[in-house]
């Protein structure tokens, strides 16, 4: 039962593979002989799944007033809040949670 699955996406890379060689090929020779066209177009615009990657937001210092980032090395707490009492990083966050209304 596993054999017809796996044949199957081995295909599908298969496939997608050969696609991605033959963009990159067209790529390759349009940019050579400097035509613009439709064979000119970047990778990314030819292949669905070769989407930049978005950055996820900076996660801020739970204390209050405090603007700094949080690092994981710190407990997600900044460096100047790093050694609070774990009681008072709790309230901290359930009182930013109770203010995003969550």
């Amino acid at each position: 039962m596993k054999a017809p699955a796996i044949a199957s996406l081995t295909e599908q890379f298969i496939a997608d593979l050969e696609l991605v060689i033959v963009a990159r090929k067209a790529q390759l020779v349009t940019g050579a002989l400097g035509r613009i066209g439709p064979l000119a177009r970047p990778l990314a615009n030819v292949l669905p799944f070769a989407r930049p990657r978005k950055k996820a937001a900076a996660q801020l210092c739970p204390a209050p007033g405090c603007t700094s980032r949080a690092a994981p090395a710190y407990g997600m707490l900044c460096a100047g809040h790093k050694d609070a009492p774990r009681a008072t990083v709790k309230a901290w966050r359930a009182a930013r949670r109770l203010r995003k209304g969550r």
